[in-house]
C-alpha cells in the first residue's frame, strides 16, 4: 500500500506543471524528505530502524572505519538517515560525561569523610567509616575509568568473557568501596530466566 501511494504521488510530481509569472518560469522538482522513519524503511526494503536504510549498515557496524556498505544514492530523495549522526552524538556525549572530573570531587569527599571528628555520647564514642556504595553506575564507571556500562568495573569483565570459567581479571579491591557490581548477577540471573524459560512445556 505504502509503495503505491508512493508511485502514485511521484507521477503527479511528474505531471506538475511549470507556473509562469511574467518572465518568471517556476519548475518543480519536489522530494519526499519528510516522511517518517517507518515509511523511509518499508520504502527501501529495509527490516529494522536500527539500521540506515541508505547503507544499510548496523549499529554494531558504525565504529568500523572501513565499511563495505555502499550508500544507495537513488534512496536520498527520501532525505538522509540521522542514525549515523545519533549514534556519533550518543557516543560523543558519552565520552564527554566521563571527562568530567569525578576523580576531584571524589577525593574531596575522602577528604571531609576524614576529617570527621568522632562524636562521644556519654560513655560511648562513635567513629565514622563511611563509604559510597549508593552512587550512580554511570558515577562508578568515571571515577574507576570504566569506558563502558557493560562491564564490571571492578574487574573490567566483559559480557563476552562472563561464562568463561578462569578469567585473568583481577578485582580491584579499593574499588569495593564503591559497592558490588550487580553485571556479574544481573547477566546469570538472565542466563538462568532464560534456561527456565526453555524448560517450560509450552506445546503441552
Amino acid at each position: 500500500m505504502v509503495l503505491d501511494l508512493t508511485r502514485e504521488l511521484e507521477e503527479e510530481i511528474e505531471k506538475l506543471n511549470p507556473t509562469a509569472v511574467g518572465d518568471v518560469h517556476i519548475s518543480y522538482n519536489m522530494k519526499m524528505t519528510m516522511i517518517d522513519g517507518k515509511i523511509c524503511n518499508a520504502l527501501t526494503a529495509n527490516n529494522s530502524t536500527q539500521t540506515c536504510y541508505i547503507c544499510k549498515t548496523r549499529p554494531s557496524q558504525m565504529n568500523e572505519q572501513h565499511s563495505n556498505n555502499e550508500a544507495n544514492e537513488g534512496y536520498y530523495k527520501y532525505g538522509l538517515s540521522p542514525l549515523h549522526a545519533r549514534i556519533r552524538f550518543m557516543e560523543w556525549l558519552l565520552n564527554l560525561s566521563f571527562s568530567i572530573p569525578w576523580r576531584k570531587e571524589d577525593q574531596e569527599l575522602e577528604e571531609e569523610i576524614e576529617k570527621l571528628n568522632p562524636t562521644a555520647v556519654g560513655d560511648v564514642h562513635i567513629s565514622y567509616n563511611m563509604k559510597m556504595t549508593m552512587i550512580d553506575g554511570k558515577i562508578c564507571n568515571a571515577v574507576t575509568a570504566n569506558n563502558s556500562t557493560q562491564t564490571c568495573y571492578i574487574c573490567k569483565t566483559r559480557p563476552s568473557q562472563m561464562n568463561e570459567q578462569h578469567s585473568n581479571n583481577e578485582a580491584n579491591e579499593g574499588y569495593y568501596k564503591y559497592g558490588l557490581s550487580p553485571l556479574h548477577a544481573r547477566i546469570r540471573f538472565m542466563e538462568w530466566l532464560l534456561n527456565l524459560s526453555f524448560s517450560i512445556p509450552w506445546r503441552e
